[in-house]
C-alpha cells in the first residue's frame, strides 16, 4: 500500500474498530489508522499503516511534546488505555495561568519523515468552555491511540501502575478536563481491573 496512501473516503480492506469524534478512525484488525490532516484550509481524509507510524508529537500553544522526550511523564491517555506519556505531559501542564487555548494538535511523524498534522483547535478557546472540554477529550483519546500504536511498533511496555493511573485521573478531574460522574466511572474501572 506504500507508506500512505490518499484514497477518496473508502479503503477496500479498512473497518473501524475505534472512533474519535470526525478526526481519527482506527482499523485494529487491518492496522490501519484514517486521519483528517488539514492542508491548506482543507480537510484531507488519508490512510496511514499503523506500521508506518514512527512517532507523535503534542502541540499546545508553541509547547511541544515528543513522545522520545517525555521521559516518565504518564497521565491523560490512561482514561483511555495504558499508554498516554505524551498526552500526560500536557496534560499535566493543564495547571497554567492561561485561561484559553490557541492552538491545539498531534504530529504524526511518518517512518519516511512527513509530517501529519491533525488540528483539534486551531483559535482561541477558553479552557473552561464545552468546546474546550469535548475537544481536549478527543486529543487525549486520539493521543493515547497513536501513542499505544507506536509503542507496539517500538517494542516499549505500557503498564502503568493503578496508584499511578488514579492520581492522573484526579489530575484531570482537579483541572476540569473530566466531570466528577466521569471520574467516578473510570477510578470503578480500573479498581476491578486491578
Amino acid at each position: 500500500m506504500g507508506l500512505f496512501k490518499k484514497k477518496k473516503d473508502k479503503h477496500p480492506e479498512f473497518t473501524e474498530t475505534y472512533k474519535v469524534g470526525s478526526k481519527a478512525l482506527f482499523d485494529d484488525n487491518h492496522k490501519l489508522f484514517k486521519g483528517c490532516f488539514t492542508t491548506f484550509g482543507l480537510n484531507a481524509n488519508e490512510y496511514i499503516e499503523y506500521k508506518d507510524i514512527a512517532d507523535i508529537s503534542v502541540v499546545e500553544d508553541g509547547n511541544t511534546t515528543s513522545k522520545s522526550g517525555v521521559g516518565g511523564a504518564i497521565g491523560g491517555g490512561i482514561l483511555f488505555g495504558p499508554a498516554g506519556a505524551v498526552i500526560g505531559g500536557l496534560a499535566s501542564r493543564g495547571k497554567k495561568k492561561k485561561d484559553y487555548v490557541e492552538k491545539l494538535h498531534i504530529n504524526i511523524i511518518l517512518t519516511n519523515g512527513v509530517v501529519k498534522t491533525i488540528y483539534l483547535i486551531n483559535s482561541k478557546t477558553n479552557k473552561n468552555s464545552f468546546l474546550y472540554k469535548e475537544l481536549y477529550k478527543d486529543f487525549l483519546a486520539i493521543g493515547s491511540k497513536l501513542e499505544s500504536i507506536v509503542n507496539v511498533n517500538n517494542n516499549i511496555p505500557t503498564q502503568v501502575s493503578t496508584k499511578d493511573k488514579l492520581f492522573e485521573l484526579k489530575e484531570l478531574l482537579d483541572a476540569g478536563i473530566i466531570t466528577q460522574d466521569e471520574f467516578n466511572n473510570e477510578k470503578t474501572k480500573i479498581l476491578s481491573r486491578s
